[in-house]
């Protein structure tokens, strides 16, 4: 499905990314949306070394607990071309580790030097809350040939050793062959979704893959397709390589996947997304009679953008799908129907929007977060630079935020590493999480950010 674009170029005034940094940081001095907190780290902004002696280590979520400290995960390196799942909890104030959790109060914890933790190198892709503050993690090896999710105690001291037949963890495929796990969310009865992309050889391609885990890790959930795995395809083009980056839980159960399909052997990538029901099966006309997900009621849904994929999804309360991601070397965001079958009139006049992030050059959105006055946030990568966008709930950009709508930073004077940018709305402010990088030595370590957010919203955050 070919759809509407529009684009959006910001300027920036000719400003180079040093001297719009600074810029950024000398206003923030004045309460305004969008820019550094200067109460926060050191002038809005820190970073920590999560695993030291190897020197890289980087943030891709970020999760304000209900003290409003703040808990980052990412990966980290423990050895030469070795990496593992790591976690840092943050004071607060930005400003130290909160040593009342990880191994030893370290306020930080890297799985790997946990007894029993696979030693094959492992990069996290995702992690989720459950209901009593444990956290969940899912990624894949190195070589995308098997998926791992784990779970941590809520004081970060160890691994739940009461899951995962005493381990804490378990691996899995999402087929015969191999497979990544790139997302995860935790049902309100403590069954965790997994999604990712298994590998099909009957098409010899991927595709977008789901499953669900039973809370103690014991095994797969009999009650989601049989207790096995589900697959998505997508076969544009005849045959497709189809992941899901991303997944989001409505109320009713169903799950939404978002990522892309691209045509074996092309080069035109399309944004897709598919929904199943709470059983596991599509949400197709078939199995949900007189409606189904998309415009074909098929369960799936794909939209060209040009050279897009969607790595972030939301369900609004309305039951519309907010998505995030990239189109080509821009950033990428848009709403669908709550039903998949077109992108919503409500958002935008029903385009997407296409925009740079920073100065022209490769942008992308990797999270999503929503204040609870209905405003839009997302942040990504912006060319050696983090960036956050705010949209007011028409899809338009929100004058009151950045500049037009838009924030760009570090998290020292250092580059941003080009992974997944983690956003969320608590802790007082807009947090960001992502990594550092020497441009000289290339070391890379867990970096934080707090943009000011003027408002003051009862609850925790979204």
């Amino acid at each position: 499905m070919r759809a509407a674009r529009f684009r959006l170029r910001v300027r920036w005034c000719g400003l180079c990314l040093p001297c719009l940094l600074l810029t950024a940081r000398s206003v923030g001095a004045v309460a305004a949306d969008g820019y550094y907190d200067p109460a926060f780290g050191v002038a809005g902004a820190n970073v920590f070394d999560v695993a030291p002696g190897t020197h890289h280590s980087f943030a891709t979520r970020v999760h304000p607990l209900p003290d409003g400290t703040l808990l980052l995960g990412g990966t980290c390196r423990y050895t030469v071309d070795q990496y593992t799942y790591c976690l840092a909890w943050i004071e607060a104030d930005g400003k130290d580790l909160n040593h009342n959790y990880g191994v030893g109060g370290a306020g930080r914890i890297v799985l790997s030097a946990l007894a029993g933790f696979p030693n094959a190198s492992l990069l996290m892709y995702d992690m989720a809350a459950t209901a009593d503050g444990r956290i969940v993690l899912v990624g894949s090896t190195v070589a995308n040939d098997s998926c791992v999710i784990a779970i941590v105690r809520k004081d970060g001291s160890d691994l739940d050793r009461s899951t995962g037949g005493g381990k804490g963890w378990a691996s899995f495929t999402f087929s015969a062959t191999f497979g990544t796990a790139y997302a995860v969310a935790v049902q309100p009865d403590g069954k965790m979704v997994v999604a990712g992309a298994g590998y099909s050889l009957n098409n010899n391609n991927f595709d977008m893959a789901a499953a669900r885990w039973l809370p103690d890790l014991s095994g797969l959930d009999p009650g989601f397709n049989g207790g096995g795995g589900q697959t998505v395809a997508f076969e544009l083009g005849g045959a497709s390589d189809d992941y899901a980056y991303a997944l989001a839980l409505q109320a009713d159960g169903r799950i939404v996947l978002a990522g892309t399909a691209a045509p074996k052997g092309g080069s035109d990538q399309e944004a897709a997304f598919a929904r199943l029901l709470a059983s596991g099966l599509p949400d197709n006309s078939i199995n949900s009679p007189g409606a189904g997900f998309g415009p074909l009621h098929d369960g799936r849904a794909h939209y060209d953008f040009g050279e897009a994929l969607a790595r972030a999804v939301l369900i609004e309360p309305s039951g519309s799908i907010l998505f995030g991601g990239q189109a080509g070397g821009q950033a990428l965001l848009g709403r669908l129907a709550a039903d998949g079958s077109a992108l919503s009139n409500g958002f935008n006049l029903g385009n997407a929007q296409i925009f740079d992030l920073s100065a022209p050059g490769p942008s992308y959105l990797s999270t999503l977060a929503r204040q609870p006055d209905t405003r839009i946030l997302a942040a990504g990568y912006a060319r050696n630079a983090w960036g956050a966008v705010r949209l007011i709930a028409d899809g338009t950009f929100d004058a009151d935020f950045g500049v037009a709508g838009l924030s760009i930073g570090a998290f020292n004077a250092q580059e941003v590493s080009a992974n997944d940018i983690g956003v969320a709305v608590g802790s007082g402010g807009i947090i960001i999480a992502g990594a550092s990088k020497d441009a000289v030595t290339f070391d890379e370590n867990f970096g934080v950010a707090k943009l000011q957010l003027d408002e003051i919203f009862p609850g925790n955050f979204e």
